[in-house]
């Protein structure tokens, strides 16, 4: 590969890469300074191959962030493979541009060369304009807007072959195809590409996705610039206003080459749309979450439904089954003791059925701490007074919502059981947490649970199922259950409860 002179980029001869060559052109069709030509010449003596190289990589890292396939609600995701092949396609034109450089004297094989920077070109801002047009029809655009980029194509084709039929000098005759090319294609593509990430953003505004609407701002006003830059600043022709505004003339105007504020444009474009994909990760945030409640709220239900068919339908069936005792009773003074056991059942029932409408009213925020909860319960179910109660609960750690159920559950059904079979006057609640595992009690100073009534399993085959129930919601939790007599009397039931520390 021969490296390129000074004045083979000056001499704009035929042949010589189109895109190259360009930058300086013979000045006077376009009233240029000799001078700045000068200027622009050393600038870009050595230094093209490493512009063009920069600048196919940023269009390539577009199009491998745009490529990524997303599964998601919003529509614009179906459409970001169009951009993908906008990037991919128009890296490696401007990497076809390094070969141009490099074998600038080979005439035959740079003409196929700059075949190939051609088509690639005009695929690239074609498959933009497919992407632009997407963006702003999914925003409700008029309809008539979907034949815009197949009538730009077939424009720019029937032009380019008028012109290359034309027998005009084959430099220039690329010039003015290249130029009609950035008008046609590449200048209206980059405007429908930053309109349909403004309209984007605002629908991302509207609907509550603001933190991310950010990334949409910036790639709507660098496609924007962008437009500008590689649409309109053009090849020197006497095609449209390319004879007064073009390569040359703009970099006697800002001193800078067009091809470094287009390679800026593209590395904002590249930020912009990175952060603008960032919302597939927020969406995805956002439905984990939803499927979190979701899991949530049906464990919740199973709970409540497993505390309603082991808590009220048993008590409800067990005041059934005690009608139908009374109704059996001729004298009414033997029908008192079962008068009574549906009164204690029905009290029950109306504890056990308020605890989990509560469960299912209460907020988070809004929960009361857990000794205050079991103190309100336990007045409910001594409102005689004539049971002392005392309770010691270790506040220091606070637990899940599931561990709170299960240990309100655990103190609820203690205390109906001493209220029910103690006859107790003092009963004690605690709590101690210790190395993970939360210890808890009651304890009362009544008659004692016979030894028949300290199985749990024993209890349920008999029909009754709280003292079961307590085990069943322990052991789950890798807990257990014991009940005991101690020397002192009365009753002691203990129960253990894993707890898992994030």
């Amino acid at each position: 590969m021969s490296a390129p002179t000074s004045g083979g980029w000056a001499s704009g001869a035929p042949g010589s890469c189109g895109q190259c060559h360009a930058w300086l052109q013979p000045i006077s069709p376009m009233g240029g300074d000799p001078a700045a030509m000068s200027n622009l010449d050393f600038y870009l003596n050595g230094h093209m191959t490493l512009i063009f190289f920069i600048y196919g990589m940023i269009f390539v890292v577009l199009g491998i962030l745009a490529a990524r396939r997303r599964r998601s609600a919003f529509t614009f995701a179906d459409h970001l493979w169009l951009l993908a092949a906008f990037g991919f396609l128009h890296g490696l034109h401007e990497w076809t541009a390094i070969f141009a450089i490099g074998y600038s004297t080979e005439k035959l094989l740079l003409q196929y060369l700059n075949a190939a920077n051609l088509l690639l070109m005009t695929a690239s801002y074609f498959f933009l304009f497919l992407f632009g047009l997407r963006m702003v029809r999914m925003h409700g655009a008029p309809r008539f807007l979907e034949v815009l980029p197949l009538a730009s194509l077939c424009g720019w084709t029937l032009f380019a072959v008028a012109l290359w039929r034309s027998g005009a000098d084959s430099g220039d005759t690329l010039f003015r195809i290249e130029t009609l090319g950035r008008y046609f294609l590449c200048f209206p593509a980059s405007l429908l590409a930053s309109a349909g990430f403004f309209m984007l953003r605002r629908q991302l505004v509207r609907t509550g996705w603001k933190k991310v609407s950010f990334g949409m701002l910036g790639a709507g006003l660098m496609f924007a610039l962008y437009g500008f830059f590689a649409g309109l600043v053009t090849p020197g022709s006497d095609m449209g206003f390319s004879s007064y505004f073009n390569y040359s003339s703009f970099f006697q105007l800002l001193g800078v080459p067009v091809q470094v504020l287009r390679a800026l444009c593209a590395l904002f474009i590249v930020i912009f749309v990175g952060k603008s994909l960032r919302i597939f990760d927020e969406e995805r945030k956002r439905l984990d979450q939803e499927e979190r409640k979701e899991r949530a709220l049906l464990q919740e239900r199973n709970r409540i439904a497993m505390e309603l068919h082991d808590g009220a339908q048993q008590i409800l069936f067990s005041i059934g089954i005690q009608a139908e005792a009374c109704m059996m009773k001729k004298e009414p003074d033997n029908m008192i003791p079962c008068l009574k056991m549906i009164k204690d059942l029905a009290q029950r029932g109306i504890t056990d059925i308020r605890s989990t409408v509560l469960d299912l009213g209460r907020k988070e925020e809004e929960m009361k701490p857990l000794g205050e909860i079991v103190r309100e319960v336990a007045e409910g179910i001594f409102a005689s007074g004539d049971v002392e109660v005392s309770i010691d609960f270790d506040e220091k750690s606070t637990y899940g919502f599931e561990e709170e159920s299960i240990l309100f559950r655990f103190f609820q059904e203690g205390l109906l059981n001493v209220h029910k079979h103690a006859a107790a006057s003092k009963v004690s609640l605690g709590t101690k947490e210790d190395q993970g595992v939360l210890r808890m009690w009651i304890h009362d100073n009544g008659r004692g649970l016979p030894r028949d009534a300290r199985d749990p399993e024993a209890t349920r085959r008999r029909g009754k199922m709280g003292l079961w129930g307590m085990k069943e919601r322990l052991e789950k939790k890798g807990g257990a259950l014991l009940l005991e007599a101690p020397p002192s009397g009365g009753t002691r039931i203990e129960g253990t409860l894993k707890i898992e520390r994030q």
